[in-house]
């Protein structure tokens, strides 16, 4: 999943990212974190409609009581612009170097 479209964040790190950012504890920041998707749950939606709103898979209403799932980059980035995690595309994971053999 290296298109920035499609990426996903898990919840627990989208709140770490923020709390980094905003530079406050993680339990502050998740609280915080929260209540801003909840009132910015219309956005949501819009970005990410497969998994936000009337029809989602995550979450039809901002507080139906269903745990929030993972997020997608940009509808991360359009709620909180000021985390720079959430807009850049992530690092392609590179594979383990293989040791070079020592011939004698």
């Amino acid at each position: 999943m290296s298109d920035q479209n499609t990426t996903r964040i898990d919840h627990s790190a989208a709140i770490a990212a923020y709390a980094k950012a905003k530079n406050i504890d993680t339990t502050r920041a998740g609280k915080l974190f929260r209540s801003r998707l909840r009132s910015s749950f219309a956005t949501l939606a819009k970005a990410d409609p497969k998994q936000y709103g009337p029809k989602g898979a995550i979450k039809r209403e901002a507080n139906d009581r269903r745990p929030w799932g993972s997020h997608s980059r940009t509808a991360l980035a359009q709620v909180f612009p000021e985390v720079p995690t959430f807009a850049r595309k992530p690092k392609a994971r590179k594979s383990p170097a293989k040791p070079e053999s020592v011939e004698a």
